[in-house]
Formats: structure tokens, sequence, C-alpha cells
């Protein structure tokens, strides 16, 4: 049992270098400050109103001349790879949904008590390439109240991009 423990320890050592290269490689293999990637996002539901769906359409573009590898985290990658922040009329926060807090790793007193389970994915973007999400603002924010909003959209990436959308909301 000893030697086993010995052999597993000597292997992981001799395994650990190549580990940390091949982490070193990634993280150098495009910087992200030399990557054009842009975000643009767009209301789609028309006339929103207090109750229902609230759609928004977010477009993720590789505007370099370069691949940009982009980590994508998996399930709900449309709500997992972005940072949503949503204020009304007199710049006051929108309380979040449990779903957003659970997404962000936040917990309020009375949330479920749940883990979103998934995985990580590379997704290459050629330059040009658009990769388009759709998400769900009534699944992120509890919009209880009519009036002006603002929605701020961030990447998650080291260098972040940011797309804002304007809209009014209308009573049920």
């Amino acid at each position: 049992m000893k030697q086993l423990c010995g052999l597993i320890l000597f292997c992981s050592f001799l395994w650990t270098p190549f580990a940390m290269s091949a982490q070193i490689a990634t993280f150098s293999a495009g910087p992200a400050e030399n990557i054009g990637l842009s975000i643009d996002a767009k209301l789609l539901t028309v006339a929103p109103v207090i109750g229902k769906p609230i759609l928004v359409e977010i477009t993720v573009t590789n505007t370099s001349d370069k691949i940009y590898s982009w980590w994508i985290d998996l399930p709900e990658a449309e709500y997992q790879n972005f940072t949503f922040a949503l204020v009304d009329d007199h710049n006051i926060e929108t309380k979040r949904t449990s779903f957003h807090r659970l997404i962000r790793g936040e917990w309020e007193p009375g949330d479920e008590n749940r883990v979103l389970l998934g995985n990580r994915r590379v997704l290459d973007l050629v330059p040009g390439k658009q990769v388009i999400y759709r998400v769900n603002l009534v699944r992120l924010f509890q919009i209880d109240h009519p009036g002006l909003y603002t929605l701020s959209i961030s990447t998650k990436e080291r260098v972040s991009k940011t797309a804002k959308v304007t809209f009014s909301v209308a009573a049920e």
C-alpha cells in the first residue's frame, strides 16, 4: 500500500508541470486585449407588459482577424455567460429572481436549495462569426412596476464588453 501511494504521488508530481504548462498555453493563446469581441442587444418584445415575457436578443461577434476561443458555461449558456443589470428610470436596481441569484452564486433566505450543474465548453469564433442568444428578462428580474428600464449586459471575459437596451414596460 505504501508503494502504491508513493507511486501515485510520484506520478502526480511528474504530471503537474505538464498540466500547468497546458493551462498557461490556454491563457496565453490569444490575449483578449488584442481580440475584437463586440456585443449588441435588442429588445424583441413589442410593447412589454408586466407579468409577460420580455425577450432580448444578444449578439456576440468576433470583429478581429483572429479566432477567439470563448469559454461557455452550460446549461443555460444564454444566462450564465453574461452579467445582467437592470435599473428603472430612478436608477434603482431591479430585484433579481431566485434563478438569477442561483446563476450568480448568491442566495437569500427562502431561496430553493439547489445547485446548477453543468460543464464548460470552448466555442471557437472565427473572424466575423456571430453567436446569438435570447433571454427572457422575467426569468432574471422581478419587474413589478411600469416605467422606463435600462438593461446592461456584459460579457464575462477578461476584457468585458457591454451593451445597453432601454425600454418601457406598461401595466397589465
